[in-house]
């Protein structure tokens, strides 16, 4: 399973009203498999994490042109969204 353990956090993530706390645990603790998105230039993993209430997270990490993690999308997890 694929961890990261440091995660930037874009402006992005927060459109969902998450806090940074919960964005970063949730990115930080995934509960199921790291799927590989591959839809554009820059590799896209995503994945549902626990935030810190449990709350499961829908989670899309993208790794930036530097080589570092950055969650670009955090929302509560709906039902389609795979884990």
């Amino acid at each position: 399973m694929l961890l990261f353990k440091h995660v930037g956090i874009r402006a992005s993530a927060f459109k969902h009203g998450l806090t940074r706390e919960n964005i970063r645990h949730a990115a930080t603790h995934p509960a199921g498999n790291v799927v590989e998105v591959d839809d554009g230039p820059l590799l896209k993993y995503e994945f549902v994490g626990d935030d810190l209430a449990a709350n499961e997270i829908e989670i899309v990490v993208e790794i930036s042109i530097s080589g570092d993690p950055e969650v670009i999308h955090a929302m509560k997890r709906r039902p389609h969204f795979p884990k």
